[in-house]
């Protein structure tokens, strides 16, 4: 059980994933990575790069 805040700032930002820049792809969502530490995730997927 998570018991810290994770993604508050200056680590995080909450965006909607309606707004303009999203509705052309996919958004990036909590539940997509793996939590690292308060301050980083990692993708599930690897993506060659």
């Amino acid at each position: 059980v998570c018991k810290e805040q994770l993604g508050l700032p200056p680590y995080g930002r909450i965006t909607a994933s309606t707004s303009r820049k999203f509705q052309k792809g996919s958004s990036c969502q909590p539940e997509d990575g793996h939590i690292l530490s308060s301050k980083a995730w990692c993708s599930k997927k690897q993506n060659g790069q």
